[in-house]
């Protein structure tokens, strides 16, 4: 049978270009630059995690709500993972809410460890 190539799009043609990756990319950089100074702002006030808001809606051509929130949430969470925080999302209908921790569990258990030493020897007197 001879079909004319042109009849039928060829798949390559319909995955992510080079477009759509520029603005997953600028999304994903802007995210990470406003976290990184919510980080900072927290660790100084002296907390040991942050939790923050991600964007629900993104405007990327040709690439529906959810893919493109799977895109850009995966790539900021696998980038907070490379830098050692600890990392847990909730998305929801109307928001996504991520949690990032920079303290190991090992260091949580100590401070609890040392929290009960105080707690085991506190009197009043």
């Amino acid at each position: 049978m001879d079909i004319s190539h042109k009849t039928l799009v060829d798949a390559n043609s319909l995955r992510g270009g080079n477009a759509q990756k520029r603005q997953i990319r600028e999304y994903v950089v802007e995210i990470l630059r406003r976290i990184n100074f919510e980080l900072k702002t927290a660790h100084q006030e002296g907390r040991q995690e942050l939790i923050t808001e991600l964007p629900i809606i993104f405007n990327i051509a040709n690439l529906s709500e959810i893919s493109a929130q799977r895109e850009v949430w995966s790539n900021v969470i696998e980038c907070l993972k490379l830098k050692n925080y600890r990392v847990a999302i909730n998305p929801r209908k109307d928001n996504c809410l991520l949690k990032i921790a920079w303290f190991s569990k090992e260091d949580e258990a100590a401070i609890l460890h040392q929290k009960n030493i105080i707690a085991m020897h506190t009197q009043t007197f």
